[in-house]
């Protein structure tokens, strides 16, 4: 082979090894850049686990005391279970909120509650006090039992 050649190979050569550097370092940045976000998005996702979890405990421990009526703590400790842990919903204990909450979906809450009737408002109450009292002892058990879990 004529050395022109050889020189044209070798000069092709680091071409390509230049150019696949170049590749190689660019997929390094991105896999990095990549690590740090899911790096960040891990310790937000456990910042907001710590939350709800203290928000659980607070709530349950509010219901115990009887700080909060049980029909309103059953309904946020069902939505907050949704975010915290939904396994938690299968549980034979814990799922009395989820039939608190499935008991007492349907009644108005927050503005569309205001907009009613005295009387109106009476018959919903006396139903929710109803449900309230059925569930009253599970719902204490299930807080109990849901704080020495996450505790």
């Amino acid at each position: 082979m004529e050395d022109s050649v050889i020189w044209l190979l070798i000069v092709i050569g680091i071409f390509i090894i230049v150019a696949l550097s170049t590749f190689i370092a660019s997929k390094l940045k991105t896999l990095r850049l990549n690590d740090h976000v899911i790096l960040e998005k891990e310790q937000e996702d456990a910042a907001n686990k710590l939350g709800l979890k203290q928000s659980l405990i607070v709530l349950c421990g509010s219901m115990l005391d009887k700080q909060v009526e049980l029909s309103e703590g059953c309904m946020r400790v069902k939505v907050l279970l949704d975010h915290y842990d939904a396994r938690l919903h299968h549980d034979q204990v814990l799922k009395v909120f989820n039939e608190v909450y499935d008991r007492l979906a349907d009644m108005p809450r927050f503005e569309a509650r205001k907009e009613l009737d005295k009387q109106t408002i009476f018959e919903l109450d006396k139903e929710r006090f109803a449900v309230e009292q059925e569930f009253e002892a599970r719902v204490l058990t299930a807080s109990r039992e849901l704080i020495e879990k996450i505790s």
